[in-house]
């Protein structure tokens, strides 16, 4: 004859442990989701650095109108590099989300003595690089 020895487990611990799981889970998923906005923008980000993703649109910002420029009458020894270049310095510090495009052209007029004097045009247009 054998002797058998039965064992009781009681079953509170174990039903504490799996509550506990389950409670454990619950929190992580609800963690999980409270996250998911900075989740999916950061993997968003990585997807552009790898160039896999489309990149974000540029927000449409409206264009400048920029101001021209037309210099007075002057004698030679001038440019129109020296006469346009500052505004348009200027202009690109200003509106470093565009770039600045210019047209420039000059004209003369020369008097009955011979002598020329020059006029400098300059336009400026801000357009998305």
């Amino acid at each position: 004859m054998s002797n058998v020895y039965t064992v009781e487990v009681s079953r509170k611990p174990r039903r504490f442990a799996v509550l506990a799981v389950v409670a454990a889970v619950i929190g992580g998923v609800a963690a999980f989701l409270s996250n998911t906005d900075k989740i999916f923008t950061e993997l968003h980000k990585g997807c552009q650095f790898a160039n896999l993703c489309a990149r974000d649109p540029i927000p449409l910002t409206p264009k400048p109108e920029l101001a021209g420029y037309d210099s007075p009458a002057m004698g030679g020894h001038h440019n129109q590099k020296e006469q346009c270049g500052p505004l348009l310095e200027k202009y690109q510090a200003q509106y470093p989300q565009f770039k600045i495009v210019l047209k420039s052209w000059e004209d003369n007029d020369k008097d009955w003595l011979g002598h020329v004097t020059y006029h400098y045009h300059c336009r400026y247009a801000a357009v998305l690089p």
